[in-house]
């Protein structure tokens, strides 16, 4: 029914807010999540996160331009991962990233964009990421385009920043660039294209290590 199929697994904090910040802007966008109790409160209009104005939000665009979803398919021309990955000694837990990227890998066809807004380790792109596309004979820039684009948003202020922050984004090649930028333009139109993965990786762990001082002090 819709040209440009936007669906964004994980509905947490990131996840859902950017769902709706581009539902907002009359975006259809798909929301994917594993937790049915997530799902079944959102059904009821509910957020199970904290937001400024988010469950009137939710109210005005769900079934309009914002929809649950039970699936992850190839009938998603965007699809925007945003799940969790949780430190457990000293280390980034990528078991998410892993297991989404499977199941991603499984239902490509037709030239997917994809793009990642997890919080992730230097290099995780290149060495984690694509590797697991390759073993399923998926290669970037033929089979899909992929992009790194971090979040960057402050909890209970992020639809508001997510049209006032600048976005950064990397990507595989220029057309990935190009498209995932697309998307982010509905919101802002501050773009950041930087030269790689790894670059736009270590923006978002600098840019959380900031405001974890700030705060402290």
């Amino acid at each position: 029914k819709f040209k440009e199929k936007t669906l964004i697994i994980g509905l947490g904090y990131v996840g859902l807010t950017l769902a709706l910040a581009l539902a907002n802007k009359s975006q259809k966008v798909w929301g994917y999540d594993k937790n049915d109790k997530i799902v079944n409160n959102l059904q009821k209009k509910k957020s199970h996160v904290y937001e400024k104005n988010i469950n009137l939000i939710l109210k005005k665009n769900l079934n309009k331009n914002f929809f649950l979803t039970h699936k992850i398919d190839s009938s998603f021309k965007n699809i925007i991962v945003t799940v969790g990955t949780p430190v457990q000694n000293k280390k980034a837990n990528l078991s998410y990233i892993k297991e989404v990227t499977h199941n991603i890998a499984q239902i490509v066809k037709h030239k997917p964009q994809i793009i990642f807004r997890s919080t992730l380790p230097i290099g995780t792109c290149n060495k984690v990421i694509i590797p697991i596309f390759k073993k399923y004979k998926l290669f970037p820039g033929i089979d899909f385009d992929i992009s790194f684009a971090p979040e960057r948003t402050i909890e209970g202020n992020a639809i508001e920043e997510l049209n006032t922050l600048p976005q950064v984004i990397s990507g595989y090649n220029s057309e990935s660039i190009s498209r995932c930028s697309k998307i982010f333009n509905k919101l802002t139109k501050k773009i950041i294209k930087v030269k790689n993965f790894e670059s736009a990786e270590i923006v978002k762990l600098i840019n959380n290590s900031y405001r974890d001082l700030s705060f402290a002090y």
